[in-house]
């Protein structure tokens, strides 16, 4: 039962710990980011906002009439934030942020863990690496074209992994 208080403890206690561990890598990777306030909060930011936007969509997907979790089975939230840090900040401080993203959302949301963090892996390092040299509008349209077709790509494939009699 995840709305039980020790589901709910054990999920912050390892939210806590992956943000002090994601903490500790930046300061000994990326020292600018940390002493720079302003890229500090906007990797914060980003990380924040997207753990809420998940949250949200969780609970509208679980408390409506309808249970609209079964057909909406791996939710994809990390490309997003792994685009913009990776357009903003830097693509490898973007890569590091998709990892503990899909790691802690992984453990936190209510949703099928393996599936929801392989295709959010996927198409973060499909984003990511195509979010290299953007220039133009046209060009993110594309990078998040790739992704899709990526998502899909994955969700197919993984659904035909877990039942093979489809």
């Amino acid at each position: 039962n995840l709305s039980s208080p020790l589901s709910i403890a054990g999920s912050l206690a390892l939210s806590i710990l992956f943000t002090l561990i994601g903490g500790m890598y930046l300061h000994l990777h990326f020292p600018k980011i940390m002493c720079s306030l302003r890229r500090l909060s906007l990797v914060v930011t980003i990380v924040i906002l997207n753990l809420g936007f998940a949250k949200f969509v969780e609970v509208l997907l679980v408390h409506t009439s309808y249970n609209y979790l079964d057909l909406v089975r791996y939710p994809v939230f990390v490309p997003f934030a792994a685009l913009l840090i990776s357009m903003l900040v830097n693509v490898r401080v973007a890569i590091f942020s998709c990892g503990f993203l899909a790691i802690v959302m992984a453990l936190t949301l209510v949703v099928e863990w393996d599936g929801f963090l392989l295709i959010n892996l996927l198409v973060s390092i499909v984003v990511v690496l195509s979010s290299s040299n953007l220039r133009k509008r046209k060009d993110v349209f594309k990078t998040c074209l790739k992704g899709f077709l990526v998502a899909l790509l994955a969700s197919l494939s993984w659904n035909l992994y877990e039942d093979p009699s489809l």
